[in-house]
C-alpha cells in the first residue's frame, strides 16, 4: 500500500480515514469495494473521509491519497445530496467540466457517489465509484450504492458501540493504590479486540487484600459481560471470609449463563493478610500464576481444579502459600503464552521477568510492551503483586 499526502492542512478527515478502516477491516473493506464495482461494472471504487478543509480517499486497490484540500464543487453537491449522487458525463455538466480530474490525465467521466454518515447523524463521508468513460446508471445500480454505503454506517455505529464498551471495562479495572503498607500491586489488560473476556480487579478486605484475576472463554463483547458479571459477584461476597465461599457464590450465579453460552472461566481469586504476606487462594482452572523469591527461586502454583462453568461437582480447593519479603507472586492469563513459543515453558519468561524487575509496575510493563509491539493474538492481562524487604 502507497500513501501520497498532498496537503497536511487539516489532520480531521486523515484521522477519521485511519479509525475507519481500523474498525471495517481493511481485507473486509477492499473486497467489498471490488465487489460492488464489478457489480455496477465500474472500473473504480473509493470511499472518502470529507471534512470542511479535506478530503482523505482509500481505493479499493489499497491506495490512499490524504488530505486533499476540499476546493472543488463536485464534493460539496456530493455531501449534500439524500440518496445516490450520480453524473453520467462530468465533462457534459458545466458545474464539474472544468475539475483537474476531468480534464487533466486521469479524465474522469462518470462518477457516482452515496453519503455514509456517523452514528450521531453527521454525514462524514463518500463511498463513490468512477470510470474514463460516461455511463448510465439504473436503479439497481443506484440501490447497490446504497447498500454500500449503509454497510459502512453500520459499521461505524458497531465501532462506537465497542468504543463505549471498551470505556466501560476499562473503568472497571482497578486505579487506586491499596491503603496497606508494604505490599505494591500492578495490573494490566491488552485486548485483542475493543473489549476482552480478560479481567483483574483488587479491593480492601479486612486486615489485607483480595486480588483476582480471570479469562473468559472467548472474545468480544459477550466475553467481556461474563467478565463483569464475575468480578462484581466476587466483590459481593468480599465480608465472607471463605475464599472458596466467593467462588462458589460466582458459579452459582452463573451457572445458567455459562451453560447457555457454551463458555467456562478459569480463575484465581485470592486474599492476602498482610500482617504475615499469608495468600489464601482459588485457582479454578488457571493454573499461571508463579511467585519469584527475593533469592531468585521459583515457585509455579499449578491447579487440578477445573473452571467455572464446567457442569463439574468436584468444587474447589482452598490453598495456601507465604508471600515473604522480597518476593512477587505475577498471575496471567494464557495470552501472555503466546507472546512466547505458547507453552508454559513461557512461565519461566515471566519468572525472568519478575527477576529483573525492580517494581510490580516495571513487570506489568514489561509484558505490556511486548503484547503491544507483537500485536498479541489473545487477550493479555497481568497481576503482580510485590511485597517490600
Amino acid at each position: 500500500m502507497s500513501e501520497k499526502v498532498i496537503s497536511e492542512s487539516s489532520v480531521g478527515a486523515r484521522a477519521l480515514g485511519v479509525e475507519l478502516f481500523a474498525r471495517l477491516g481493511e481485507d473486509r473493506f477492499s473486497e467489498l469495494c471490488v465487489k460492488t464495482a464489478g457489480m455496477l461494472s465500474v472500473a473504480n471504487s473509493c470511499v472518502a473521509l470529507v471534512n470542511d478543509q479535506s478530503i482523505w480517499f482509500r481505493s479499493s486497490n489499497g491506495v490512499t491519497i490524504g488530505n486533499v484540500p476540499r476546493e472543488h464543487p463536485i464534493w460539496d453537491v456530493a455531501m449534500e445530496t439524500h440518496g445516490t449522487f450520480v453524473v453520467d458525463d462530468l465533462q457534459s455538466d458545466s458545474r464539474f467540466a472544468a475539475h483537474p480530474l476531468v480534464i487533466g490525465d486521469v479524465g474522469v467521466r462518470f462518477f457516482a457517489s452515496h453519503v455514509f454518515a456517523a452514528q450521531d447523524g453527521r454525514r462524514i463521508g463518500l463511498f463513490f465509484v468512477f470510470q474514463a468513460a460516461p455511463l448510465k446508471f439504473d436503479e439497481h445500480a443506484r440501490s447497490s450504492m446504497a447498500g454500500m454505503a449503509e454497510w459502512i454506517d453500520q459499521q461505524l455505529a458497531a465501532g462506537e458501540e465497542y468504543d463505549r464498551a471498551a470505556e466501560v471495562q476499562r473503568a472497571l479495572h482497578p486505579t487506586d493504590s491499596l491503603p496497606v503498607d508494604g505490599y505494591e500491586l500492578a495490573g494490566m489488560c491488552v485486548p485483542t479486540k475493543a473489549v476482552g473476556g480478560d479481567f483483574f480487579d483488587w479491593y480492601p478486605i479486612d486486615g489485607g487484600i483480595a486480588f483476582t484475576l480471570g479469562d473468559v472463554m472467548g472474545k468480544g463483547v459477550g466475553a467481556a459481560i461474563i467478565a463483569a458479571t464475575v468480578r462484581a459477584v466476587l466483590r459481593s461476597a468480599r465480608r465472607n471470609k471463605s475464599v472458596v465461599a466467593a467462588v462458589e457464590r460466582a458459579e452459582d450465579c452463573l451457572v445458567g449463563e455459562l451453560s447457555a453460552a457454551g463458555a467456562f472461566v478459569t480463575l484465581f481469586h485470592a486474599r492476602l493478610r498482610a500482617s504475615d504476606g499469608r495468600i489464601s487462594f482459588v485457582d479454578a482452572g488457571h493454573g499461571l500464576t508463579v511467585i519469584v523469591n527475593a533469592d531468585g527461586t521459583t515457585e509455579r502454583l499449578a491447579t487440578t481444579d477445573f473452571p467455572l462453568g464446567t457442569a463439574l461437582d468436584d468444587g474447589w480447593r482452598r490453598q495456601r502459600v507465604i508471600l515473604k519479603p522480597g518476593s512477587t507472586m505475577v498471575t496471567f492469563s494464557d495470552g501472555v503464552l503466546d507472546l512466547y513459543d505458547g507453552t508454559l515453558d513461557s512461565v519461566d519468561r515471566v519468572a525472568e521477568i519478575a527477576r529483573g524487575a525492580s517494581s510490580a509496575k516495571q513487570i506489568v510493563d514489561e509484558i505490556e510492551r511486548l503484547a503491544r509491539r507483537d500485536g498479541a493474538p489473545d487477550d493479555v492481562t497481568v497481576l503482580a503483586i510485590r511485597r517490600a524487604l
